[in-house]
């Protein structure tokens, strides 16, 4: 979302935005995600923390699976495995993706598709903290969580 001449929301246009206003300012300056156009049943919420490993892996934790776009799961996972801090750490992108184009599942898709997933998700995230902490189950301490997934957007460099 940010990069070089572009705003983020850390700047004026952001001040006096509480946490929805920043998700939704976030998400209209993203755009709807330009990704590729197939659609399938996809997980939602596809990180390492919703694997079992055994003698096979097992995907657990299915109440966000929905019709979309199979791209989103691909940037949850980079949401959940790819940042250094709040920072996006593409060497650990490039290890997850070679494996998944090595898979050959991965249908031509572009570098710029991905980062679109990625950001879509991590908005996504943010909406979510936002919801959880602030008006679901307010609990202070943990208010600022969805600032990280935003950060995390941010710092992919997408204007």
């Amino acid at each position: 979302m940010a990069g070089q001449g572009t705003a983020s929301l850390d700047d004026e246009e952001a001040v006096g935005l509480g946490g929805v206003e920043l998700i939704r300012a976030a998400m209209r300056k993203a755009g709807g995600p330009a990704f590729g156009q197939d659609r399938a049943v996809i997980h939602g919420d596809f990180s390492a923390s919703n694997l079992v490993l055994g003698d096979h892996i097992s995907v657990i934790d299915w109440e966000t699976a929905t019709w979309d776009d199979p791209l989103l799961d691909i940037g949850m996972a980079l949401v959940s495995i790819a940042p250094i801090g709040t920072r996006y750490d593409p060497v650990r992108a490039s290890a997850f993706l070679s494996g998944y184009r090595e898979s050959g599942e991965d249908n031509g898709m572009q570098d710029q598709d991905l980062l679109d997933a990625i950001e879509h998700a991590a908005l996504i995230l943010a909406f979510h903290r936002y919801n959880r902490h602030h008006l679901r189950f307010p609990d202070p301490s943990k208010q600022n969580l969805y600032k990280e997934a935003v950060n995390f957007a941010e710092s992919l460099g997408i204007s």
